[in-house]
């Protein structure tokens, strides 16, 4: 939830614009405060704007091409406001079971049960991977950000 303020400190008549990122922790009496202000709430998913990439998950892994396609868009979709930032083998893994219902060991253990993930993400085009503090982290290689 967004809201909106008119700034009453000063004498120039701008707003202030409030973000109130977990409104059920909220006291009910400050949101109908805010109200009485005429504060405006503005929907969060106006806020975020549009995306401009389109991912292209696939619905069911059935390959390691699949599976390929199916991290490099979780790593572009990490990454997107910030491409050159490396994201750890725990939020990729995490991402994927939120979207695949179930976590990258049993998807590899179907496609590619020799490998191990990290030997696959080392061989993927496109992605850097980097070893930081005996802690895997990946990227998208800077010509394959969009």
């Amino acid at each position: 939830m967004k809201t909106i303020l008119p700034n009453r400190s000063s004498s120039q008549p701008t707003l202030i614009q409030y973000t109130v990122k977990r409104p059920w922790k909220i006291d009910g009496r400050l949101l109908r405060r805010l109200k009485a202000d005429n504060a405006e709430e503005v929907p969060l998913f106006q806020t975020r704007g549009t995306r401009k990439y389109q991912f292209n998950l696939i619905s069911e892994i059935k390959s390691v091409s699949d599976l390929e396609v199916a991290l490099t868009e979780i790593v572009r979709e990490l990454t997107l406001h910030k491409p050159k930032q490396f994201v750890t083998i725990a939020a990729l893994s995490e991402k994927f079971c939120a979207y695949y219902k179930q976590p990258i060991k049993v998807v590899m253990r179907n496609v590619c049960p020799d490998m191990k993930l990290i030997e696959l993400l080392q061989t993927m085009p496109g992605l850097c991977v980097q070893n930081v503090d005996n802690d895997w982290q990946i990227r998208l290689e800077a010509d394959s950000v969009e």
